[in-house]
């Protein structure tokens, strides 16, 4: 909702109200941009070792690729031996706080596996 006041109208403790309201909700809206970003960047991590994005088939074993993640079992680097397995919630904080809001308040952060089952 906006309406529109005169600067000269608002006094005291209604300026006070006023400026902080508008702080907080400038606040939730770049903590809600910085999640955005951070999840970005690690999926692009993950698209960037993979090779492939999400949903996207794997190449055949004679066209693998080298990633620079190693599996600690096998040892394997071929990025076709590595296999997307879900998200976990990550509550990260940075210099400004935490996430706010309820629903989806952690940053989800992309689990990896290795195809001999051992997870990253």
């Amino acid at each position: 909702m906006s309406r529109h006041i005169s600067v000269e109208s608002i006094q005291g403790k209604q300026r006070k109200e006023i400026s902080e309201e508008i702080q907080q909700q400038a606040k939730k809206a770049a903590l809600s941009a910085i999640k955005n970003v951070l999840e970005a960047g690690l999926e692009a991590e993950v698209e960037g070792q993979l090779g492939r994005k999400k949903g996207e088939v794997r190449l055949s074993r004679s066209q693998g690729r080298l990633s620079e993640w190693r599996c600690g079992h096998c040892g394997s680097q071929n990025a076709n031996q590595f296999l997307r397995y879900g998200h976990y919630r990550r509550n990260a904080g940075n210099g400004m706080g935490t996430y706010p809001g309820t629903a989806r308040s952690y940053a989800r952060v992309s689990t990896v596996r290795s195809r001999c089952d051992l997870r990253f």
